[in-house]
């Protein structure tokens, strides 16, 4: 009986990428630490381990089997977990250079380089103040990478989504700013609360940028509804002008 052969999407290129970035960034944040931990992976190694069945991919799934078995029964230590990280490092490279070769139309960014993006995937973006907001939640880098990831790879959609995600935080957090606890509400009554409150006050920039959103948004909720590369890119530009002026509004509200 012939062996089933499983091949990898476009999709599927997206989301294994995504978990080796995270198992990265996991093993590199244990490794910075004063004091080492060490990192739980083994979810990531376990969900890196299925490309043993997706054909060309099988030695990547096989290093990810070897490393499970290695560490079985045991913690990870310092030298394990610098040498897994080293590992990890060069197959992220491995995957990318890969999937260059295999893709017969490769996505292209319309509107930003490419390199920089990457570039800010791995080090965050240079403006202070949009570092400084996504440093603050470790949920707010994930939501940025595996947007900026999807960006990369071509789905506009997945990017999106991710990026809304960020723009839905910061519209909460200004909500908690200004009434001084935090809500269970939905974007748009979040929205119309904020609206109500500068409706005799000056107006904010931030509103008029996140009023226009609330369309995209309901865009990217609605099953039937998809981004183009152009109009993902676009949301970036907004997404880090929202991130942006949420800093300048809240160092204002705090004088």
């Amino acid at each position: 009986m012939n062996k089933t052969r499983y091949y990898i999407t476009p999709y599927g290129i997206w989301y294994y990428g995504a978990i080796l970035d995270k198992l990265v960034e996991k093993l590199e944040n244990a490794l910075r630490m004063i004091i080492y931990l060490p990192p739980d992976i083994r979810a990531e190694l376990e969900t890196l381990s299925e490309l043993e069945l997706i054909e060309d991919f099988e030695d990547i799934g096989k290093w990810a089997r070897d490393w499970i078995n290695s560490i079985r029964g045991r913690i990870l230590d310092w030298n394990s977990c610098k040498n897994l990280y080293e590992s990890a490092v060069s197959w992220k490279i491995a995957l990318r250079e890969r999937v260059n070769e295999y893709i017969l139309l490769k996505p292209r960014l319309q509107k930003l380089d490419e390199k920089k993006l990457i570039k800010e995937m791995k080090e965050l973006p240079e403006d202070p103040r949009i570092r400084e907001w996504l440093k603050a939640d470790e949920n707010r880098i994930k939501d940025f990478r595996e947007g900026c990831n999807a960006l990369i790879y071509g789905l506009p959609t997945a990017a999106g989504f991710y990026f809304m995600r960020l723009c839905e935080r910061a519209l909460r957090e200004l909500f908690k700013k200004i009434h001084g606890e935090t809500s269970k509400k939905t974007w748009g009554e979040i929205l119309d609360m904020l609206e109500q409150y500068y409706k005799d006050r000056q107006r904010p920039e931030i509103l008029h940028i996140l009023s226009y959103l609330r369309n995209i948004r309901n865009k990217i909720m609605h099953p039937d509804q998809f981004l183009t590369q152009e109009e993902a890119e676009t949301l970036y530009v907004y997404t880090m002008d929202v991130i942006r002026r949420l800093k300048e509004l809240l160092g204002e509200l705090e004088r």
